[in-house]
């Protein structure tokens, strides 16, 4: 059996490459290597994919020449269309490929020219019904899927403690400011904005989805405040919405945060109802 596995699938279901009996093969298109180095911990994927060729289990086909998909749907991204044609070229010779998609588009697409598909829980019990060899090699792949695991969790746990901790310490100077302002010496207001604003930029950079969370506690806080305001006011009106704005940006950067990792599907499809690639 040989699997043509996408981006996505591997950002979501790393153990894959450590499943499967010995007649089980995996083949990855050069675009998906490329998409995986540049997505978070990325340098974790490498080490996997170099971990899975050293088992002899997996193999990195070179991108197929360019030609122009005679079936397609709207929107569909060059990468994508790069594994369709892979899978075609490979289809040549291995009749039993079978393309590994969470992406609905890609699938579509990949049945209207005849290429098998399946997602990832079905790959997943049907290798995982089929295992069959458990070798020094393999057990090194698994590691190696481990780490990535690892990481994902880390990442999203620590984003999610600094970005509640910053966000109480942020409400709480709001609300003892009167106190905070004495504290601050009369010319030292300058200096210490720009401190704070240096450590945000690099708290941004570092750590967006932790930076998300408490842009969106700030507009949730700001909106509440203001909405105890006279709201036929339109100065208090226009206090709710801006409050309401840096919401929508504090959840396009925990997005932003994510990308990358397994939680970018869920979020994707719970915020855009779609399951697709569109847009990475």
């Amino acid at each position: 059996m040989h699997l043509i596995l996408d981006t996505e699938i591997l950002i979501q279901h790393p153990h894959l490459l450590s499943l499967g009996g010995k007649k089980v093969r995996f083949i990855l298109p050069q675009v998906v290597v490329e998409e995986l180095r540049e997505v978070r911990f990325g340098r974790n994927f490498v080490d996997l994919i170099e971990a899975a060729a050293i088992s002899r289990r997996l193999e990195i086909l070179p991108r197929p020449v360019p030609q122009k998909l005679s079936h397609t749907v709207s929107r569909m991204n060059p990468g994508d269309e790069s594994v369709i044609l892979t899978a075609l070229h490979y289809l040549k010779t291995k009749k039993d490929a079978i393309l590994v998609t969470e992406d609905l588009k890609l699938k579509a697409v990949a049945e209207k020219y005849g290429i098998l598909t399946a997602n990832g829980e079905q790959m997943l019990q049907r290798l995982q019904s089929s295992l069959t060899q458990d070798s020094s090699l393999l057990t090194t792949v698994r590691r190696a899927a481990d780490v990535i695991a690892r990481q994902t969790r880390r990442y999203f746990l620590q984003g999610l403690t600094i970005g509640i901790a910053t966000s109480a310490i942020v409400i709480l100077t709001w609300q003892f400011r009167e106190d905070v302002v004495r504290l601050i010496p009369r010319y030292g207001l300058l200096p210490i904005a720009l401190v704070v604003g240096v450590a945000l930029f690099i708290f941004r950079s570092r750590q967006r989805l932790g930076y998300g969370i408490v842009e969106v506690a700030i507009g949730l806080f700001a909106t509440y405040y203001s909405q105890k305001a006279d709201l036929s006011n339109p100065d208090s009106i226009v206090r709710v919405l801006a409050g309401l704005y840096i919401v929508v940006r504090g959840l396009d950067s925990v997005g932003k945060g994510i990308k990358g990792t397994r939680y970018e599907t869920a979020w994707r499809r719970f915020f855009q109802g779609r399951h697709d690639s569109e847009g990475q």
